[in-house]
């Protein structure tokens, strides 16, 4: 018994002296390797561009309506009537409109807006500061600008309702029409005496004067298109040439 005993101890130390022989290098537990952990690369950190700032726009400025210029040629009613009436007093030397003085004479508009500007001719009312009157006719020139032509108290021969049916009065069996409103302008044609033609619009080139009615133009259209001087024609719901024979004469060469 006392045999198996030494026998067992002797076993147990050959066990212990043997164990750690085997054990290979690496498995030594004190010179087991420690596995650190790799460290995650740390975030690139991109830098905030600086903010621009946008500049700030400058506001337009709000016009002045009353320092805006109103255009000279302002085509409204009120202002055609005014350079009508403007156009007349003038060449006659006394007032128009507002500025008209009590006991003067003066040109106004027609009685109940009578008066249209809307055309090549306009009728106006001449009012004698000593009572009576007459009418002024006025006329747009070949630049469209108002000039006075007449004044008259009675029946004339010229055609002022315009578009109108014209009658052409020539001292000969037939009358020159003219490609412009000029009587050195090249021919267009021509249209016989008494012949009654359509005029669609007028040309005033002769404004009048207190000594004097001016002339123009009528532009016809028909058989013949041109243009016919005033002196040469007349109002075709007149009949015939008559009374343009007695305030001009006999028929001239104008044409």
């Amino acid at each position: 018994m006392a045999a198996l005993k030494r026998l067992a101890g002797v076993a147990a130390l050959s066990l212990a002296l043997v164990a750690p022989a085997c054990m290979g290098e690496s498995e030594s537990p004190a010179r087991l390797r420690v596995l650190t952990p790799t460290p995650e690369p740390a975030a690139m950190i991109s830098p905030t561009p600086a903010a621009v700032e946008e500049p700030t726009p400058t506001p337009e400025p709000t016009p002045d309506p009353e320092s805006t210029p109103t255009p000279d040629d302002d085509p409204s009613p009120s202002n055609d009537l005014d350079a009508a009436m403007a156009a007349a007093a003038a060449a006659l030397g006394i007032d128009a409109g507002d500025a008209c003085s009590d006991g003067e004479d003066c040109i106004r508009e027609l009685p109940g807006g009578g008066t249209r500007t809307d055309g090549s001719i306009a009728r106006l009312a001449y009012v004698a500061g000593a009572g009576g009157g007459a009418i002024a006719i006025v006329a747009r020139d070949t630049a469209g600008t108002w000039q006075y032509w007449l004044l008259t108290a009675g029946e004339t021969y010229q055609l002022f309702d315009v578009p109108g049916d014209l009658r052409i009065c020539s001292d000969a069996s037939t009358l020159t029409v003219r490609q412009a409103p000029d009587p050195g302008a090249a021919a267009a044609g021509e249209l016989g005496h008494g012949e009654v033609v359509h005029a669609g619009s007028f040309a005033l080139t002769e404004p009048g004067s207190l000594e004097s009615h001016g002339a123009g133009w009528y532009r016809v259209d028909g058989a013949v298109s041109g243009w016919v001087s005033s002196r040469e024609s007349s109002d075709a719901a007149l009949g015939d040439c008559t009374l343009r024979n007695q305030i001009e004469g006999e028929p001239g060469t104008v044409g």
